[in-house]
């Protein structure tokens, strides 16, 4: 039923069971390799603006904030993508990025139903591990790139970048290029955990990654039934956006939760 249901590679790559685990855990390590590096690389010339000669003080912070989210996703995604290419031939289809089809209606029509799948997850989970581990903080807020907003250009920079450039980005990079690469290797079930844990701890805060945890396993999944990553950038997209609106356009709510 599952087959008939998920879109999944009629057949894995024949090899051996620990080549296949070995190249997997390759490919892993390598995409969040890329994503750290880009972070260093395009961060380093910011902490040594000084030294390097570059004014960056006089740059408006939401507009220096986007350029360096822009160009440190587009690194990663030429790193990640692109030099295996150059460097090994190991060519990608645009079948394991999931975007050799353009967004279609289905899409937009699953995402509202995949955004409420991913919400009673992520409260199911949360309360699940809150029980488990008692010094679990489910109110930390999280850590965002954009801060204390003023004029509508910064909030256009902020919704630019929160909103549109990181999901395409993050779905592009994770659910396309990684969950892509793993699904020839290795089990789809053992692909869903890797790819949604690794999203998890990028995020870095623990509240966080049980959150974006839960949001990964359902855009797994859309991946696997649509065949094509456009839906679950559309649901990322959703949630970034609803959190975009009450983190900076309507805060009173989450001010309230978090006794602000």
């Amino acid at each position: 039923m599952l087959r008939n249901l998920f879109k999944t590679p009629a057949q894995p790559v024949p090899m051996g069971l620990g080549k296949r685990l070995l190249i997997a855990l390759g490919f892993t390590v390598w995409t969040v390799a890329a994503f750290l590096l880009a972070q260093v690389v395009v961060s380093l010339p910011i902490l040594y603006a000084d030294q390097l000669g570059l004014a960056v003080d006089g740059i408006n912070e939401a507009l220096l904030n986007t350029i360096i989210a822009g160009v440190m996703y587009m690194l990663t995604c030429i790193l990640a993508i692109g030099l295996p290419v150059l460097v090994l031939r190991q060519r990608t289809t645009r079948e394991e990025l999931g975007v050799q089809e353009p967004l279609a209606w289905r899409d937009l029509l699953l995402s509202p139903v995949a955004y409420v799948v991913y919400f009673v997850c992520t409260a199911i989970i949360i309360t699940v591990v809150s029980v488990l581990f008692t010094n679990f903080d489910v109110t930390q807020k999280q850590d965002v790139l954009f801060q204390g907003l003023a004029g509508q250009h910064e909030y256009l920079l902020a919704f630019l970048t929160l909103v549109i450039i990181a999901p395409i980005a993050e779905e592009l990079l994770l659910r396309g290029y990684l969950f892509g690469k793993l699904l020839k290797y290795i089990p789809v079930w053992i692909a869903v955990l890797v790819v949604s844990v690794i999203f998890g701890v990028l995020h870095w805060q623990w509240n966080v990654a049980v959150d974006t945890f839960a949001l990964s396993i359902v855009l797994c999944a859309l991946r696997l039934y649509t065949g094509t990553i456009w839906a679950g950038v559309v649901v990322h997209m959703i949630k970034n956006g609803l959190a975009y609106y009450l983190l900076f356009v309507n805060p009173v709510p989450i001010t309230a939760f978090f006794g602000g």
